[in-house]
């Protein structure tokens, strides 16, 4: 249903939060649910720039296991089943949470169940950051935390065997390619372990040679002269073990550049080997690095030597991931970059969302610039009409959430934006160094609206509105003043207006402000003076959305509904209202204010309030809506019917718009972090459909639990844990002997 989109942001902190499957997906942990993406089929193309485009790609398919595991918890670390020769429509994929659990799940781009778990690790409430698939062994998957606990889970007879070998927290697992009882893992304070599985299990090697934790470990897909493992520390370094000596061969230094823009070197490495003689690793900065064994530098004292692949995260690298030769890899940028490691190029920086999608805002200079505000504090200016695939700046804002967005009608770059905490500001978004500028006023709570309009009290050239806490504020963006309109003597009415929605509309040279009210009426003023001229009274409840049909279609053509306006409330209805011959009746001098009660139209559909409105720049008449109940609606107002119904989405929503280049493609998104973009002709349902409360997932799914066999390991026992086995064994000893006399007195 969904073509693509912009999809929650990866976890951080952990290097088995992204992984790539044999058939073509990676899925990363994103909060508490998985999220899926295609991975692109690509040709090997010949150029000396890496930044080169090559052959035009399409958006990769996005799929979310949602609430993959408890609410408020966060997935660790995911796996997908090795075997190339699984089923491509039913993956099989486990994930690892810090509430302790191990779940399986069966994964189709159509479906997903959960068939499987196990809350070994849940008895310490301890993070599972360790977690890895077995290839020698199809049905092993093997679990670390932070405890040193770890669990081998056999999905064939779904039994579980705990291991202990030291208290120790353990941050990345990786089990051996070739034989099923060998698993390494590295540890907090650099500690190297290699373990047998087999039988109670037993400690092999215990090796240190890092300085700092060790956050990754993984093995030499091949054997060659000795089976070989690589880790990654926060020392910056990373060291090749040998399975036979049991200690470091090779120690290879990551290059420092400095660093990088204008923030402090990264603490966390990651690692993966790719193939025989080739190992990929994060650099200082985030860099993405590939190490080849088999090449040194130019002089001897150099060592490996390391080579750049892209440096398209500029703070830490967490997580690597390898699929079909494209490199996939997560950091603290919150992007999802995709690089061909066969012809050397990126493929596309994918961003994400590491909060609900507040607002988007078409550039009226150019259309097919879009701006998004999110709940993470970031502002991303996206360029849809770019040759590379997501052309997107991040402007960083602060810790608060962007609300409202408004472009400037005639400075191209000007931007104007209202957060949650009741701060108004603007900036320009196309120079290279953004200096963002704040108004003086500071609303009491969030900002719900901003629009620029021409000053209504005391200022030269288009100023910036703002509504929040039921006032209309001025602001001028030459001094940071501000005016609060309905505070001044010449504004002030008998009963002060709760404003919370404002548009313009100019009429023959006349320009109108209409505001939305808390009571469900919208207001008509006269600019300047901010004279009342007229009212609309057919909904009762706060007003959500005010928005104008467009007098010109994208292509040039003249629009058939000029002046008409659509109004959503807390109401589940959509009024329209034929406002053309109002207002020009409203702006003669002298004349008395109106008031409408019937609208001209009235659509119904939803089955809870209704958020937002846009429509289609593209065809005449066509309406989109946005509503609590989680899905988005097409109209046509020539028939007022419903057309066409999107239920991509699995919470409330928050913003909408059409596509500013693709006509046939609505963008949306809300509280479930992601922006989906989808095509109105392909859903199958014309009208939304009543869903049911989804109930969250309990601890314990409706499933088979795994039996616990006999725990396993090898630990340092005090001297009275010993003596108290030592204790335990004679006794066990003398009972054999005592029965053989008793049966002799007999």
């Amino acid at each position: 249903m969904c073509e693509y989109s912009l999809p929650p942001a990866p976890n951080w902190f952990s290097s088995g939060a992204l992984r790539g499957s044999p058939l073509g997906y990676v899925a990363y942990a994103s909060h508490n649910q998985i999220v899926i993406l295609s991975v692109p089929e690509v040709k090997v193309v010949e150029s000396d720039n890496w930044r080169d485009g090559g052959p035009a790609l399409n958006p990769p398919k996005t799929f979310i296991i949602n609430d993959a595991h408890e609410d408020k918890t966060k997935v660790c670390s995911v796996a997908w089943n090795p075997d190339p020769g699984a089923d491509l429509g039913k993956q099989i994929l486990v994930s690892s949470g810090d509430d302790g659990n191990v779940r399986l799940w069966k994964w189709s781009p159509s479906s997903h169940s959960l068939v499987g778990q196990h809350t070994i690790h849940s008895e310490n409430k301890s993070k599972v950051f360790g977690l890895d698939w077995s290839k020698a062994d199809p049905n092993l998957v093997v679990s670390a935390d932070e405890t040193g606990c770890l669990v081998s889970w056999d999905l064939m007879t779904n039994r579980t065997k705990k291991y202990f070998f030291g208290k120790t927290c353990v941050y990345g697992l990786a089990l051996h390619p070739e034989d099923s009882d060998l698993a390494g893992f590295g540890c907090k304070l650099g500690l190297v372990f290699i373990v047998s599985l087999a039988g109670t299990g037993r400690l092999i090697h215990k090796m240190r040679g890092h300085d700092e934790d060790c956050f990754s470990v993984s093995w030499c897909p091949t054997q060659g002269s000795d089976w070989q493992m690589v880790s990654s520390s926060r020392d910056k370094t990373l060291r090749v073990w040998s399975f036979t000596e049991g200690k470091s061969v090779q120690k290879i230094k990551l290059p420092s550049s400095g660093k990088g823009r204008g923030n402090a070197s990264s603490s966390f490495v990651c690692c993966v080997w790719l193939d025989e003689h080739r190992i990929l690793a994060s650099g200082e900065n985030g860099e993405l690095v590939l190490a080849n064994l088999d090449t040194v530098g130019r002089k001897e004292k150099e060592g490996i030597k390391v080579d750049l692949l892209h440096k398209e995260h500029f703070k830490a690298l967490f997580s690597i991931g390898v699929s079909r030769g494209v490199v996939y890899s997560v950091g603290q940028d919150r992007i999802v970059p995709a690089f061909d490691l066969g012809a050397r190029r990126l493929l596309y920086s994918l961003p994400t969302l590491n909060g609900f999608a507040y607002s988007l805002a078409s550039n009226p200079v150019d259309p097919s610039i879009i701006a998004l505000g999110a709940g993470d504090g970031i502002v991303r200016i996206w360029r849809t009409a770019a040759k590379q695939l997501f052309d997107v700046r991040q402007v960083k804002l602060n810790q608060s959430k962007v609300m409202s967005l408004a472009w400037h009608p005639d400075r191209e770059g000007l931007l104007g934006f209202g957060t949650d905490e009741g701060r108004v500001g603007w900036f320009d978004a196309f120079t290279n160094k953004t200096n963002v500028s704040f108004s003086n006023f500071q609303h009491r709570s969030g900002v719900y609206s901003c629009t620029w309009g021409p000053p209504i009290s005391g200022e030269d050239g288009l100023c910036l509105y703002s509504v929040g806490d039921g006032r209309l504020v001025q602001h001028s963006t030459n001094n940071s003043s501000f005016v609060d309109l309905f505070s001044k003597p010449e504004h002030k009415t008998a009963n002060k207006p709760n404003v919370s929605q404002s548009v313009w509309r100019l009429v023959a040279e006349i320009t109108f402000l209409l505001l939305g009210l808390d009571d469900g009426s919208v207001d008509i003023y006269r600019v300047p003076g901010l004279k009342l001229v007229g009212s609309l009274k057919s909904h009762k409840k706060l007003i959500q959305s005010l928005v104008f049909h467009p007098d010109c279609l994208s292509s040039g053509a003249s629009a058939e509904h000029v002046g008409w306006l659509a109004v959503a409330s807390n109401e589940t209805s959509i009024h329209l209202w034929d406002l053309e011959t109002t207002l020009s009746d409203c702006g003669a001098e002298g004349s008395d204010p109106v008031m409408l009660v019937t609208p001209t139209a009235t659509l119904d559909a939803h089955f809870q309030r209704v958020i937002e409105l846009a429509w289609n720049p593209h065809q005449d008449g066509i309406l989109v809506s946005i509503s609590y109940d989680s899905s988005v609606q097409v109209w046509d107002i020539n028939t007022l019917t419903p057309l066409h119904n999107f239920q991509g989405h699995t919470k409330r929503l928050m913003c909408c718009m059409w596509h500013p280049t693709q006509t046939d493609l609505v963008m949306s998104g809300g509280e479930d972090c992601c922006l989906a973009v989808w095509r109105p002709v392909d859903q199958p349902n014309s009208r939304p459909v009543q869903r049911k409360p989804q109930k969250k997932r309990g601890r314990q799914p409706d499933i088979a639990q795994p039996k616990m066999c006999e725990t396993g390991g090898s630990t340092a026992l005090s001297f009275e844990q010993l003596l108290d086995q030592h204790r335990q064994h004679q006794q066990q000893q003398k009972q054999p002997h005592s029965a053989v006399a008793r049966d002799c007195q007999h």
